[in-house]
């Protein structure tokens, strides 16, 4: 029995509240019911599953060999692009999330 599995038959079965620490929002997610964010020690926001996706922050960020040539690449996909205070590009729509069909931009990100 995996882990994941033990907590959700604890939790639905049983019921155990269970308090996870991680960083991997994703995967609890998949087993939990509330979350908690927590910051110097401190609880600064309480939430549901459902309330913490529709609150994610929505983009891409990208580390390029090239940032001007992979930002024209970009903008020819017709996706708008920032750079952030450490130099990397943001694609903040969430359709840069997707996979991409075309790849003619892919050497800037690789660096190759």
């Amino acid at each position: 029995m995996e882990v994941r599995e033990l907590l959700l038959d604890l939790a639905l079965n049983k019921g155990v509240t269970i308090f996870v620490s991680s960083h991997i929002l994703n995967e609890i997610s998949k087993i939990a019911t509330r979350i908690g964010i927590i910051h110097n020690s401190a609880l600064i926001q309480e939430m549901d599953i459902a309330r913490l996706q529709e609150r994610r922050i929505k983009r891409l960020v990208l580390k390029t060999v090239d940032n001007e040539n992979a930002r024209i690449a970009l903008a020819a996909e017709e996706y708008n692009t920032t750079v952030s205070t450490n130099g990397n590009l943001i694609l903040p729509d969430e359709k840069a999330l997707c996979y991409s069909q075309s790849r003619s931009y892919l050497p800037f990100l690789q660096g190759k």
